[in-house]
């Protein structure tokens, strides 16, 4: 989808447009087969990606966490979710095929919730990341014995522009930091939690991230050698800790096991 026009809002849009459909609205529907009555007493949309993979079970399970009366949405004050949860996502993995290259944003979606809550909440085309502002307003519940797995980039080109667009989408979420956003030209009570604002910030921490890296890098050209060994260090620490911490662990309560590829292979076998 880089640089490609795939319709109103993208994949937000789609979303939208469907549920919208499904309740009883005029959306851009080009063609449309069937009993339209039959769809009007779903409750739930899945959404995935087209490099998504379902585990075994996982669409069960996440259907029985929905189902849950603790689990369920409840709508209050400024028209968002405090109770329940209006989204639950699964644990995403990675694909060790690495083919194709694609944002997150997969779980099961309260159809009713979603359509009440943000179906005409965020100012139009102004909103790349629309994941994290979705889960901020509808209260997004992780289901972590659910895994789906997704894609990686084919080459680090494709990797890099991917990084560049959510950067980007990032950035564009400035706006939702305030206690008041602006939304069709009028000014409204921004009601995300802070733990919500923190995951937006994070973000934005995390675009700075090899920017520092690179400076360290080259400031240890101009430093004493212990200094140099620190920065590089440092550079080498802030991108690399995280996957080492995850990699020590798994050989820790996995075994040998967690080497093989069995340890990943949860995903239904492809059929083609």
């Amino acid at each position: 989808t880089q640089n490609a026009y795939i319709g109103w809002e993208r994949k937000r849009g789609a979303i939208i447009e469907l549920i919208r459909f499904l309740r009883g609205g005029d959306p851009a529907i080009a063609c449309f087969a069937g009993d339209r009555e039959q769809l009007s007493r779903a409750r739930y949309l899945l959404a995935l990606d087209a490099d998504t993979l379902l585990a075994f079970d996982s669409a069960d399970r996440l259907l029985s966490a929905a189902v849950h009366p603790l689990n369920r949405p409840v709508i209050g004050k400024h028209n968002i979710v405090t109770a329940g949860y209006g989204i639950l996502v699964p644990r995403i993995g990675t694909d060790l095929n690495f083919g194709e290259s694609i944002f997150t944003g997969k779980g099961l979606i309260d159809i009713e919730t979603f359509h009440t809550v943000v179906g005409r909440r965020f100012p139009e085309n102004r909103v790349l990341s629309h994941d994290i502002l979705e889960g901020a307003y509808l209260r997004a519940g992780l289901l972590s014995d659910v895994e789906m797995t997704d894609g990686m980039p084919a080459n680090a080109l494709s990797w890099l522009a991917r990084l560049h667009r959510w950067i980007r989408g990032d950035w564009q979420n400035l706006c939702f930091f305030g206690r008041t956003i602006q939304l069709n030209g009028s000014s409204r009570p921004n009601p995300i939690s802070a733990l919500s604002r923190y995951q937006l910030f994070d973000n934005l921490r995390r675009s700075f991230v090899p920017v520092a890296a690179l400076v360290c890098v080259l400031a240890s050209a101009f430093t004493g050698w212990r200094a140099a060994i620190l920065l590089c260090l440092l550079a080498f620490l802030s991108t690399a800790l995280a996957p080492l911490l995850a990699a020590f662990r798994a050989l820790l309560y996995g075994g040998r096991f967690a080497l093989s590829r069995r340890f990943f292979a949860r995903t239904l076998p492809r059929v083609f």
